[in-house]
């Protein structure tokens, strides 16, 4: 009989292989069973209790592949993949890398479809900041430049496809209806214990994105002006989103110590 150590070795090595060969020698199975089919059960199980686990995290996916596909790219994924942590509940991180291998032709949105739904699923564990609302924006315009600090619990998104609105429209999803030549650029956020979702302007996405790069507000507009015309609601657009938000923490004068928030 080998160590206890070992042993576990060998029963991770069948779980995650499908191979149970190596173990069966170590088995001593229970009424009908035989070694095999006494290992089969705990393989059987592992396999069921992730691909679960891909389905909860990943509905918008499974819906748009089919029980079969999706069955079939879930435990191709798994034994590619195998849980490394405790907590299951996130498990998916990469599922994306093997969505783009396999459905790049024929689901070319798969890809960042899935890494929407994992970040999306992500926010419910994530420390929300709560800021207060800032609403002040005369103090703003009374210095010439100034630099943001944001909250982290926000992501953004600059989609080549509608992802966002395929999600949202997941339990009634209907390709005809939907327009896969326009780009879409959302911000991800968590307030008042709910996950919420901004549309932006791809202008105002970049400006936003400089901005958290905690670069100053007149190096943002200078920066993204090089590569986009700036629509003149861009910025108006963006900081009435951001002044009733509770995104923004804190507001320095560029180029000083000085907080106007």
């Amino acid at each position: 009989m080998k160590d206890f150590k070992t042993i576990q070795d060998l029963f991770k090595k069948s779980i995650l292989s499908s191979d149970s060969s190596f173990l069966e020698d170590e088995i001593i199975p229970a009424g009908s069973l035989d070694a095999k089919s006494a290992v089969g059960v705990y393989q059987n199980a592992y396999t069921a209790r992730l691909t679960e686990v891909l389905g909860e995290n990943f509905q918008t996916v499974w819906k748009i592949l089919g029980d079969d596909e999706f069955f079939e790219i879930a435990k191709k994924y798994i034994f590619s993949n195998p849980s490394t942590s405790y907590n299951i509940s996130n498990f998916g991180a990469l599922f994306y890398v093997i969505l783009d291998q396999d459905y790049s032709d024929e689901f070319p949105f798969l890809k960042d479809l899935a890494i929407f739904e994992h970040q999306f699923n992500l926010f419910f564990h994530i420390k929300e900041d709560i800021f207060p609302k800032f609403t002040d924006f005369n103090v703003m315009e009374k210095n010439s430049d100034f630099v943001f600090e944001f909250s982290e619990s926000l992501k953004l998104f600059n989609f080549e496809f509608p992802i966002y609105t395929i999600w949202k429209n997941r339990e009634n999803l209907d390709f005809e209806k939907i327009d896969f030549s326009g780009k879409e650029s959302i911000v991800l956020y968590k307030k008042d214990g709910e996950i919420l979702v901004k549309n932006l302007s791809e202008t105002s996405f970049y400006l936003f994105e400089n901005l958290l790069k905690r670069n100053s507000f007149l190096n943002s507009v200078n920066i993204v002006s090089k590569v986009k015309t700036i629509e003149p609601d861009a910025i108006q657009n963006l900081f009435q989103f951001l002044s009733v938000s509770g995104l923004i923490k804190k507001i320095r004068i560029a180029q000083s110590d000085e907080f106007l928030l």
